[in-house]
């Protein structure tokens, strides 16, 4: 099993590493889902982490139908994060009819040089999700967090849908995952991530807990 954890500063970096974790997703500004670090931050965080940090590329958390001018912020930090020790980048974009933004991610994918994809939670806003996840794997993303749709709980058969379709993209449950259904989530997926669950008070102002995401693998 393969557990994410969200850090949103360098000593939730260095918090995760202390513990078992697998991977870590790095943002800042959690209440609003995420938006991208600053650049020093970002090279600094993957120079100390020796678990892989995917970071996210997202600078507004007005939609996920983005300008041309917005795009190609997001193509530069792109550019920049190849050049660090980053595993991956977290991003994603929809059209106005709700589908996967086919053609900026083919720019992002011309861009990339080693780094992993993981399209983000953009994707349980999405019309249909077998098809948008099809076209993930057809784009060669690795990785598409989701929780089947805005509600986990009443995702579950989304969830098991799109896994059960067994392709190459990683089904990343994330997004409502907490210590009451992570056993669920364990049960259909081998590959989750985690946000507030594991932080003091479940709040995003506090910092992320060792012993709370060891916890949750010791169940």
């Amino acid at each position: 099993m393969l557990l994410e954890v969200i850090a949103k500063d360098l000593k939730d970096i260095q918090t995760i590493n202390n513990s078992k974790a697998n991977r870590i997703e790095f943002c800042r500004e959690l209440k609003v889902g995420g938006l991208t670090p600053k650049e020093k931050d970002i090279v600094e965080a993957c120079q100390i982490s020796k678990l892989p940090v995917n970071v996210i590329v997202r600078n507004t958390d007005r939609d996920f139908i983005y300008s041309d001018e917005e795009k190609e912020e997001m193509l530069e930090q792109v550019k920049f994060i190849a050049k660090t020790k980053a595993n991956g980048i977290v991003i994603g974009a929809l059209t106005k009819d709700l589908k996967v933004d086919v053609e900026f991610i083919k720019k992002v994918n011309e861009i990339k040089k080693d780094l992993e994809i993981t399209f983000h939670k953009a994707f349980d806003e999405v019309c249909d999700f077998k098809e948008a996840y099809s076209t993930l794997n057809d784009l060669g993303i690795t990785n598409v967090l989701t929780s089947g749709g805005k509600d986990i709980e009443k995702g579950i058969d989304v969830l098991k849908e799109l896994i059960g379709m067994n392709l190459e993209t990683k089904v990343l449950v994330g997004g409502g995952v907490n210590q009451n259904n992570f056993n669920q989530i364990k049960s259909i997926s081998n590959d989750i991530h985690v946000g507030s669950c594991v932080r003091q008070d479940m709040s995003w102002d506090k910092w992320a807990k060792a012993e709370e995401i060891n916890k949750l693998l010791e169940n």
